[in-house]
């Protein structure tokens, strides 16, 4: 007879207890053969102990079935659910047709909702999540000073503390020093325009894995007063302003009021810091 204790039943209120079942499928099956071979002539020992070996492998038999239960309960659900966006849509389309007022409002709502949700979904991305556009970017930091005694932190290094830092580094793989700077470019046959950029160490631009696309970054030498008259062009300024010209590397131009020549062109997408677009040496303070 199958032995299901009474229970068990009462917990199907809280669901379908799946390995329950098939426990009870099997031994309802199992007991079935048995009280057969019984009637058979066989005793209760050797007609259970038959039974067993022709219903097989029993952990390989539930697990099978216990497979076959999950893929149609996924079927089912799937259905169930698919029926359910169907109704709903149909009422909703329905509720909707009979108001236009509130049809009216409520799509306005949604627009006004996926606007707002849009607009701060990208400045998180833009702050929080994306990634910044240098190679091996999570390796980055950046470094300021601090002054304990005034309660000062996060202000800027100077160019002493730098080389100090630099020379005596022996945590990061490299420091690099900038800062925001702005450039007026005049005397090349067009009018003058400002345009933002930086002043950087030599090494910035390896630090950030960036490499021109035309000509060369900056030379250490060219961090001392009187070798600092050189210039970068980003990839917009140079298409802006040059015409896209390949032959600009080496060109003399006015920078600040001083002839600059032209050393190289950064690729596409690169604007350090921001929207930058042209950078000169970070020289020793003079």
């Amino acid at each position: 007879m199958r032995n299901d204790p009474t229970w068990r039943r009462y917990t199907r209120f809280w669901g379908t207890n799946v390995d329950a079942d098939i426990d009870d499928e099997m031994r309802f099956h199992l007991e079935t053969r048995i009280e057969e071979l019984v009637e058979r002539g066989l005793s209760p020992h050797t007609a259970r102990t038959q039974a067993l070996e022709e219903y097989g492998d029993v952990p390989t038999i539930r697990k099978q079935l216990r497979e076959i239960n999950q893929r149609a309960h996924g079927r089912r659900e799937s259905i169930e659910r698919w029926d359910a966006l169907v109704r709903d849509v149909r009422f909703a389309g329905r509720t909707l047709r009979r108001s236009p007022a509130f049809t009216a409002m409520a799509v306005v709502c949604v627009a006004l909702g996926v606007c707002v949700t849009t607009t701060i979904f990208s400045a998180v991305h833009g702050i929080l999540i994306r990634p910044l556009p240098y190679e091996q970017a999570e390796e980055l930091v950046s470094v300021y000073a601090q002054n304990p005694s005034r309660e000062i932190r996060g202000s800027n290094v100077s160019y002493p503390d730098y080389i100090s830092w630099r020379d005596g580094n022996r945590t990061f793989a490299a420091l690099g020093l900038w800062t925001w700077s702005s450039h007026a470019f005049s005397g090349d046959g067009d009018e003058a325009e400002r345009v933002e950029g930086a002043s950087i160490t030599a090494n910035m631009l390896p630090i950030l894995g960036v490499r021109p696309m035309l000509g060369r970054q900056f030379l250490p030498e060219e961090e001392e007063d009187g070798h600092d008259n050189v210039v970068l062009l980003g990839y917009g300024l140079w298409q802006r302003r040059f015409g896209a010209e390949r032959s600009v590397v080496g060109r003399t131009i006015t920078v600040n009021g001083r002839p600059h020549t032209i050393v190289g062109v950064i690729p596409p997408r690169f604007n350090f810091p921001e929207r930058g677009e042209a950078w000169v040496p970070f020289g020793a303070p003079k």
